[in-house]
């Protein structure tokens, strides 16, 4: 009764019991960390995405998410993801911060139909940043520019830029 009352108050406090074994027992068993799957995982995509796609994922596979690179995979808790997005979106912004994330859940889908793991700590994390659409628009004196160098140019496109501005 004692250990189950223990239980209860660190989930009360937010603490996961269960994914704190899990990675007790995956570092004894010489586990395979989230920096292993991301390597396996950029491997096998990079044929399939196109060239800049797969250096963003990878740039935030291996840097953005570099303080959960050493965990195993199994034992990573949605408390280390929302600790990691929370700084991210502080100092790199939320977009930024949800990039990350939407990568991150990319791997743990691969990692899932791999068979590495069988759910993924990504699901229900709430997006940083605000989806709206954005609020500023070109002033008359940028889309005069934007007017005079499609003229220099000149061309199909210089013609499709000046119809979009009109």
């Amino acid at each position: 009764r004692s250990r189950a009352a223990d239980v209860r108050a660190k989930a009360r406090l937010g603490i996961d019991t269960l994914a704190d074994k899990r990675a007790a027992s995956a570092k004894a068993k010489g586990a395979i960390t989230v920096g292993d799957i991301a390597k396996r995982y950029l491997a096998d995509r990079r044929l399939a995405w196109r060239p800049r796609y797969y250096a963003e994922v990878e740039r935030q596979l291996l840097k953005d998410w570099k303080p959960l690179a050493a965990t195993a995979i199994e034992g990573v808790a949605r408390r280390d993801i929302v600790r990691v997005i929370d700084d991210m979106a502080e100092v790199n912004g939320r977009v930024a911060a949800d990039r990350a994330r939407a990568a991150l859940s990319g791997l743990y889908s691969w990692a899932i139909d791999r068979g590495y793991v069988d759910s993924t700590p990504v699901l229900k994390i709430k997006p940083r940043s605000s989806k709206g659409s954005r609020e500023r628009v070109l002033t008359e004196a940028e889309l005069r520019e934007v007017w005079t160098a499609a003229t220099t140019i000149g061309g199909d496109y210089a013609r499709i830029v000046k119809l979009l501005i009109l």
